[in-house]
């Protein structure tokens, strides 16, 4: 389950005790990426470095959320974007080239950080997505019904 979404010291949500799955295939930028989920009090899984490593992960690991490398190792990460998709599982987009735009057309609701990432705009990015995806931010009542606040 996902962390509070308190505001802590220095202004961005606190996404503490989230797992968060890092697809990268650049061991340095992995490490760099596991380390700041690390200090924003995060959860990394990973990091996946292939496709086939991301699916395996997917299928066997409990995380609240995907970071994703848009191109590994030269391919897209379009299935991986699918699979987390089908799960309902919120993930982010983070690409080294200025070339997202396919993958923003096929996902337009995702968010999308070029490289060098900005942390702090993740980390708000993150906490928004597991806000959205939160039961506690429904407004529908448990038959369906919107909540009218009555």
């Amino acid at each position: 389950m996902p962390g509070s979404l308190r505001e802590p010291h220095g202004g961005a949500a606190d996404i503490s005790g989230t797992r968060i799955l890092v697809v990268e295939d650049d061991f340095l930028l992995a490490e760099v990426l596991e380390q700041s989920l690390c200090d924003m009090g995060a959860e990394a899984v990973g990091p996946a470095t292939s496709l086939e490593e991301g699916l395996a992960l997917i299928e066997s690991e409990s995380f609240d959320l995907a970071l994703l490398d848009a191109s590994l190792r030269g391919r897209s990460v379009h299935p991986l974007a699918e699979a987390l998709r089908e799960r309902d599982i919120p993930f982010v987009f983070l690409s080294g080239y200025r070339k997202l735009t396919e993958l923003q057309t096929r996902f337009p609701d995702v968010p999308a950080f070029e490289k060098p990432t900005n942390f702090e705009a993740l980390q708000t990015a993150i906490a928004a997505l597991l806000v959205e995806r939160s039961p506690n931010n429904a407004d529908e009542r448990a038959d369906g019904r919107p909540d009218d606040g009555i």
